[in-house]
């Protein structure tokens, strides 16, 4: 019968001596080159090396619906840990096509010490407009930003730390914030 061992990046893998390698919860550190050595009485036989490249995408998707109060803003805090992240940060109103959703919508987002690292008001008028639709429309989770759309949107890469991203806008209707 023959024996197995899976090797990453030409060393072996203590324990993985089945015929198939399974890596439950891959991180970028499971990232690298694989083969399998087969051995039998016959001798061995390595397999044609394989890459696994990981894609860390971090926090997905969260989502908060909120009542904006009249003139006010209401905001939420997250962490960034483990390096710097990018993050799409979407102040949602009029893509939402609801009754009471917030018509202008405008983000602020803050750093730590509550100086302002980024806004957005209409997302068209970001500097890297292409680049958030481009990342809105494949992450897809909400429809992607449509041209004259008042939504705002902020894509930025952001250093480990705490952020709060604020939501504001005239009127006191609800709207929706989402980091992806």
């Amino acid at each position: 019968a023959p024996t197995y061992q899976w090797q990453r990046n030409g060393a072996n893998i203590p324990g993985a001596t089945a015929s198939t390698l399974t890596i439950v919860g891959a991180t970028q550190a499971n990232a690298g080159v694989y083969v399998v050595v087969i051995t039998n009485a016959g001798g061995s036989v390595t397999s044609a090396p394989t890459t696994l490249t990981v894609l860390e995408r971090g926090l997905l998707n969260l989502l908060s619906r909120v009542t904006v109060p009249a003139n006010g803003s209401v905001g939420g805090s997250f962490t960034i840990e483990g390096g710097s992240k990018s993050i799409l940060i979407r102040g949602i109103g009029p893509s939402l096509a609801l009754p009471g959703a917030l018509a202008d919508p405008r983000l602020a987002l803050l750093d730590a010490a509550g100086l302002t690292v980024a806004t957005n008001d209409d997302w068209e008028s970001n500097a890297n407009s292409a680049a958030i639709a481009s990342t809105g429309a494949t992450l897809g989770s909400i429809p992607a930003l449509g041209a004259g759309n008042k939504d705002a949107a902020l894509l930025v890469s952001l250093a480990p730390g705490t952020y709060t991203a604020e939501l504001a806008g005239a009127g006191g209707a609800g709207g929706l914030a989402q980091l992806e």
